[in-house]
């Protein structure tokens, strides 16, 4: 079977692992998007990020230390420019985030 075939969803080639890597990066996009952070304008670094955990997977199956160590520190690089999420549960935060989406709500604080 060629390297790039398609599979049936949740079916991996014989002897093959999933890419736990490229599921985590889809994972954490997901997780973002769930709390409306990923805006249009991330679209590129979001490829980017799931390309990136693509390869470092496949590179640590193939036992290629190097190309895992460049990819790695482009994903990371790459997903400090995303949005950061926020901590469920952190009210303070929350607040602090509201008051930048509406400043007129600031202004009623004072």
């Amino acid at each position: 079977m060629a390297e790039n075939a398609p599979t049936l969803p949740g079916m991996n080639s014989a002897g093959q692992s999933p890419n736990t890597m490229a599921l985590a990066a889809a994972e954490y996009i997901e997780s973002l998007r769930a709390q409306n952070l990923i805006q249009p304008h991330h679209v590129l670094t979001v490829q980017l990020v799931l390309g990136l955990a693509e390869v470092i997977g496949k590179a640590a199956a193939k036992g290629q230390a190097a190309a895992m160590s460049l990819a790695a520190k482009q994903l990371m690089e790459a997903m400090d420019t995303l949005p950061q999420p926020v901590a469920a549960g952190d009210a303070f935060q929350q607040f602090l985030d509201s008051l930048k989406d509406d400043p007129a709500t600031m202004e009623e604080t004072r």
